[in-house]
C-alpha cells in the first residue's frame, strides 16, 4: 500500500486533491492531510515527520497540493521503481549535483527529469479531469529518458522507501520552515547508501507561481551547507 502525506494550507473542507489521487492512483492507498492551513506545525519537516508517523504504507508519496498527475495508474509505476532494493528515494525532477555558491537544484546545469508548469488559475479544473489531458497532452509527447541517479530532487512530488525512516528522519531542528526539506532529505539517504533517483514515467504538472528565493530562502541554504559542506 502507498501513503500519500500532503501538507495541506487549504480549509479542511477542500477535498479536490485527494478526490484526484483517488481518481488515478490505481492501487491501495491512504491519504494523509496534515492540516496547515493556520500553521500547525513548524515547518515543513514537522509537518512530514508527523505523516511518517501516521503512514502505514511499505512506500510514503509526499506531494504538494497543487501538484497533480496525468497518469492513470501511476501509483503502480511507483511501486516498481522500488523493486530495486538500492533505491530509497523517487522523484520525477533534480539534480546529479548542487554548486556550493548556489544551491538551487536547478542552478547546476545537471538537470534531469521533468514537470509540466500549469497556469495556477487553472489547477483546479485539471485535478478535476482525472487525466489532465487537455493540460499535458503536448508534454506528453516528448520523447522519455531512463531513469537517473541524482543528488537530490525537488520535494513538489517524490517517494520514499518507508524503512529507510529506520535510518533517516526528516530535520525539523535545522529546517524549521519551507525550504530545503527535500534536499536535506535526499541527502540523508545518500549517506544510508541507498540511491535517489528520478524518472520520467510520470509526469506531475505543478500549478504554482515561482519561487521565492529571498532572504528566508538564503537562511537555509546556508544551515544547508554547514550540515553538508563536505559532501557537496
Amino acid at each position: 500500500m502507498l501513503s500519500i502525506i500532503v501538507c495541506s494550507q487549504n480549509d479542511p473542507d477542500w477535498n479536490l486533491h485527494k478526490k484526484h489521487v483517488a481518481a488515478t492512483i490505481g492501487v491501495d492507498h491512504e491519504y494523509i492531510r496534515l492540516e496547515n492551513h493556520i500553521g500547525q506545525y513548524r515547518g515543513m519537516c514537522a509537518a512530514y515527520n508527523a505523516g511518517v508517523e501516521k503512514a502505514s504504507g511499505d512506500i510514503l508519496v509526499f506531494m504538494h497540493e497543487d501538484a497533480g498527475l496525468s497518469k492513470l495508474g501511476w501509483g503502480n509505476v511507483i511501486t516498481h521503481k522500488f523493486d530495486d532494493s538500492r533505491v530509497g528515494i523517487v522523484g520525477v525532477i533534480g539534480a546529479r549535483r548542487l554548486l556550493k555558491d548556489n544551491l538551487r537544484w536547478d542552478a547546476s546545469g545537471a538537470v534531469k527529469g521533468r514537470v509540466a508548469k500549469g497556469e495556477p488559475e487553472h489547477w483546479h479544473s485539471f485535478l478535476y479531469d482525472a487525466q489532465g489531458i487537455d493540460v499535458l497532452r503536448e508534454q506528453e509527447l516528448q520523447l522519455r529518458e531512463l531513469d537517473s541517479s541524482v543528488m537530490v530532487i525537488d520535494g513538489l512530488f517524490f517517494a520514499v522507501r518507508k524503512s529507510l525512516f529506520h535510518n533517516v528522519k526528516f530535520d525539523d531542528k535545522t529546517f524549521d520552515g519551507y525550504h530545503f526539506y527535500d534536499l536535506d532529505i535526499c541527502m540523508q539517504a545518500r549517506k544510508a547508501r541507498k540511491h535517489v533517483i528520478v524518472t520520467t514515467d510520470l509526469l506531475v504538472a505543478h500549478f504554482s507561481v515561482d519561487h521565492d528565493w529571498g532572504s528566508d530562502w538564503q537562511i537555509y541554504a546556508d544551515r544547508f551547507l554547514e550540515k553538508w559542506n563536505l559532501y557537496i
